[in-house]
């Protein structure tokens, strides 16, 4: 395989993927994207629901030039131990804002469910609104699938780079929907697909 000038880091974040509760097919499918996107994965970092761990390893991936695209999947509901945007906030060091396509993205899924029965109030919700608040200088990008937005970060504004921060959701569905639609098209257009070569080999049967 001739390797390409690109590569991509995956921070997968979850207790539960470490705790050997739910296996991460995540990583697994988005390494098989990246592969054939030509921006191969050379790295696969899970990581504990830390705020410290999680930025910790967002700060490593960013901080390396070769690494052209960072994929942080997971921690961004809204439960308590879903911490990767206060973690994202720290790696970049940027404030936490209510960002308003985020917002607007939350509030139409609320009304959507409540306007199916599934919910009583079309009124969001403090956990809600946790999903709104992002470190700033996002771009938002929408889950059709879910409630958590999609997140892109320019990493640099140097001529001639082309990194990019993303971070999707860890709801299996949700994440390939949002990966294929949202972030192949618009951040993996330009990248060297590998080559790859096969080799058979066959060999007679010697006669005894």
């Amino acid at each position: 395989m001739v390797e390409s000038p690109v590569g991509t880091v995956i921070v997968a974040v979850g207790d539960e993927i470490l705790g050997g509760f739910t296996l991460d097919t995540n990583s697994h499918w988005l390494a098989g994207q990246l592969r054939d996107a030509g921006y191969p994965c050379v790295r696969i970092e899970v990581v504990a629901d830390r705020t410290p761990t999680i930025a910790a390893a967002v700060g490593r991936a960013v901080a390396d030039p070769t690494v052209m695209r960072v994929l942080v999947c997971g921690g961004l509901g809204p439960t308590p131990d879903d911490r990767t945007l206060e973690a994202l906030a720290d790696a970049l060091g940027r404030p936490l804002e209510v960002h308003p396509d985020a917002e607007a993205h939350v509030q139409r899924v609320i009304d959507r469910l409540h306007a199916a029965g599934w919910i009583e109030s079309d009124r969001m919700t403090e956990p809600n609104r946790k999903m709104t608040v992002v470190p700033r200088g996002a771009t938002v990008l929408t889950n059709r699938s879910g409630m958590a937005p999609g997140l892109a970060y320019p990493l640099s504004a140097e001529a001639g780079a082309d990194r990019w921060l993303l971070v999707l959701p860890g709801v299996p569905r949700e994440l390939k929907r949002l990966f294929s639609e949202e972030m192949l098209p618009a951040f993996f257009r330009d990248g060297a697909a590998p080559t790859v070569a096969e080799l058979r080999y066959r060999y007679a049967v010697e006669a005894e």
